[in-house]
């Protein structure tokens, strides 16, 4: 629940990089006229967690946050982040981390404590505007005016000029302005270029209504919206953003039990999907379930792709279905219908032979041999796992461990789920125990492959370890609503599924965080005796 930290501090350490020529900025400019035409690209509402402890919406949200596994990945959070301009960018800084990191970190502790609020605007071929307002008690907002204050000519060089209830730091780059106001309870920071109206419109609606948050908003825990391609652009971040990169919208609300999640993404093109009727693998899933994944319509967009097409599995296949059972971590399973699968599956097998298998025995990593009891291909040497990949009737499928015997597992309840006509995506699952299963796959693969473990005695690991009896079912589905939109509704005990609190552990625990996950950050590999290149640290947003 902590976005809204995260893109405060991109986009403020955007600003700031651009400032690093140490030198102070020329007589203002006269102020550019923003246009009428500017729209809304990026808005954060988070209600702060304050306001969960005095309200029943998020219950078991807070049951779980309140434990000391949580306190101590939301320390770990904060370290990271408020770490990482002089981490990452040290040619940048003045001064280092030691003795500014602490000033920054608390007022990211703010954010996660605090009701606050953000929003960017854009017109065209005029530089992106940007306001945030954090309400805070007196104490906190003078720390605020002080703190902000030192870790910008910290990393600047330019100390910022005082002016009535605040300050005003001015640059050289776009944006040159960095401004910040005390109003009644609020401290507004604006990001902007010569004069942010903005920045002046924040001011105004506090003055007008003691709030810059539209009522709309308010409903919400967090309330988001992202078009990252409209803001790169504003702000000339310089990072490489996709072409298909959708527009982001979204809300969380909460019931006291669960966490639900309402939203959209908005592609810039049709999606093309291939809606064909669903082709369920009733036959193959058996025993107890403990989650179910259907996806479809993603033949075209998989079949453009070029690590699809380097592969040479010939066609792409246009559904997918991946389910686990209870009680063996181990065991998940896959299937993906295809024609003449045997037949497939022998093509598939001759080029995993002649491309794959080398590969593997070169990285140590085991080895691929057809098996021996049924018509197929599996990877041997795996502590733990015996992934394989097999043909039966019309579906290619395989697993991590060998498929358990029984009655048919699938509940009619999961079928009805599927019924909709438009449903691109369905996912259910107890999350507590995929979270434990997710866990010994993720390790061992790791292993295997030669990556860096998530730390046995990390944070991040401590609270996964933690969640394996607390999380209840987690339900995910994403339908298609127009050609060019998706709509998602989730509901949940955290609103993240188990494999997605395992990519966000990952990523806490990344030396280069919030850059890369740690499983593929570059480290030595001993086991070898010889190292990968290093790979070169981004520079500092300009």
């Amino acid at each position: 629940m902590k976005p809204l930290e995260l893109f405060l501090f991109v986009v403020l350490t955007a600003a700031i990089g651009a400032g690093c020529d140490k030198s102070a900025a020329p007589a203002s400019r006269p102020a550019v006229p923003y246009a009428l035409s500017s729209q809304i690209v990026a808005h954060f509402h988070w209600r702060g967690k304050n306001h969960l402890a005095t309200n029943t919406e998020a219950a078991t949200l807070l049951s779980v946050w309140n434990t000391p596994e949580s306190a101590a990945v939301e320390a770990r959070f904060l370290d990271q982040l408020s770490t990482a301009p002089w981490r990452l960018w040290p040619q940048v800084a003045t001064t280092n981390s030691t003795s500014d990191a602490p000033g920054l970190r608390s007022l990211l502790a703010d954010c996660v404590q605090y009701e606050n609020y953000l929003e960017v605007r854009a017109a065209t071929n005029q530089p992106g505007e940007l306001a945030f307002a954090i309400q805070l008690p007196a104490d906190r907002a003078l720390v605020w005016q002080t703190n902000l204050a030192a870790v910008l000519e910290s990393l600047t060089g330019l100390p910022p000029e005082r002016a009535e209830k605040g300050w005003v730091l001015k640059k050289h780059k776009l944006p040159d302005r960095i401004e910040l106001i005390r109003v009644g309870e609020w401290i507004v920071v604006g990001v902007g270029q010569d004069q942010n109206a903005l920045f002046a419109d924040f001011v105004a609606r506090i003055l007008r209504d003691h709030t810059p948050i539209a009522q709309a908003s308010m409903e919400y825990l967090l309330d988001a919206d992202l078009d990252w391609r409209r803001v790169n652009e504003a702000f000339q971040l310089g990072g490489s953003v996709p072409n298909e990169l959708p527009k982001f919208s979204g809300q969380f609300t909460g019931d006291g039990q669960s966490i639900q999640l309402h939203g959209t993404l908005d592609f810039p093109q049709p999606l093309n999907l291939a809606m064909e009727p669903w082709t369920i693998p009733t036959n193959l899933i058996r025993g107890r379930l403990g989650s179910f994944t259907a996806l479809r319509g993603f033949a075209p967009w998989l079949g453009g792709q070029k690590i699809w097409n380097n592969l040479h599995l010939g066609p792409a296949p246009n559904q997918f279905f991946v389910w686990s059972g209870i009680g063996a971590p181990m065991q998940t399973l896959f299937a993906t219908p295809v024609p003449a699968a045997s037949n497939r599956l022998a093509e598939i097998t001759e080029t995993l032979m002649q491309q794959t298998d080398p590969w593997l025995v070169a990285q140590q990593a085991g080895h691929l041999e057809c098996a021996t009891e049924f018509a197929g291909v599996s990877w041997l040497g795996m502590p733990f796992l015996g992934p394989y990949l097999r043909a039966t009737d019309n579906f290619l499928h395989g697993g991590f461990f060998p498929a358990p015997v029984g009655k048919n597992g699938l509940p009619p309840d999961l079928l009805l789920a599927l019924s909709r006509t438009n449903t691109v995506y369905y996912d259910w699952e107890i999350t507590s125990p995929r979270i434990e299963s997710w866990f010994y796959i993720g390790q061992t693969l790791r292993l295997v492959l030669h990556r860096p473990q998530l730390p046995a005695e990390s944070a991040a690991a401590a609270w996964l370890q933690a969640q394996t009896n607390t999380l209840g079912n987690c339900v995910s589905t994403l339908f298609q609503t127009g050609p060019a939109q998706l709509t998602f509704v989730r509901r949940s005990s955290l609103g993240f599924t188990a494999f997605e609190l395992h990519l966000l552990a990952d990523w806490l625990e990344s030396p280069q965080f919030p850059l890369e996950l740690n499983t593929l950050a570059d480290q030595p590999e001993l086991q070898r005796g010889r190292k990968r290149p290093a790979r070169a640290v981004p520079p500092p947003p300009q």
